[in-house]
C-alpha cells in the first residue's frame, strides 16, 4: 500500500499486466488496450467523519477491435477486485464511446474509497 490510493490502483493494474496511464500520459492513437485512471471527486460521506473519493477507470480498445472491448473491461474489473475492500466498485459504468482523438472505443467504470477525515493514509492522524 502506498500513500495514495490512485498509485495503489496504478501499481495493482500494472502488476497484473494491464497497460495503465494517468491522464495526459498516453500520447497518440490507441494501438493496443490500455487503461487511464484518474481521481474524480472527494466529498464528506453523509454526516460521518469520513470522506469518499471517487476514481474513474477508463478502458480503451483500438477502434478496429470493438469485439474485444467487453472482455477487456471484464479483465480490468477482475484485476480491480484485488484492491477490495480498500477500493470498491460503485457499479457505475458508461456505455461504449468512440473517442475520435485516439481512435479508440472507451468504457469508464467508477470506484470509491472511504477515508477518515483528518486521517492520513498510513493510519496516523493529522496534528494540525
Amino acid at each position: 500500500m502506498t500513500r495514495s490510493r490512485l498509485q495503489d490502483i496504478y501499481l495493482s493494474l500494472k502488476e497484473q499486466g494491464i497497460e495503465v496511464y494517468f491522464p495526459a500520459q498516453k500520447q497518440g492513437e490507441c494501438t493496443r488496450p490500455y487503461v487511464v485512471i484518474k481521481d474524480m471527486a472527494t466529498t464528506q460521506f453523509r454526516e460521518f467523519s469520513s470522506t469518499v473519493t471517487y476514481y474513474d477507470v477508463l478502458c480503451y480498445i483500438p477502434y478496429d477491435r470493438f469485439s474485444t472491448l467487453e472482455p477487456f473491461v471484464e479483465r480490468v474489473k477482475r484485476c480491480m477486485r484485488r484492491l477490495y475492500p480498500m477500493i470498491a466498485p460503485t457499479y457505475e459504468q458508461t456505455a461504449s464511446y468512440f473517442d475520435e482523438t485516439v481512435k479508440a472505443y472507451m468504457v469508464s467504470m467508477r470506484y470509491k474509497n472511504y477515508r477518515k477525515i483528518g486521517g492520513l493514509v498510513d493510519g496516523t492522524q493529522d496534528r494540525a
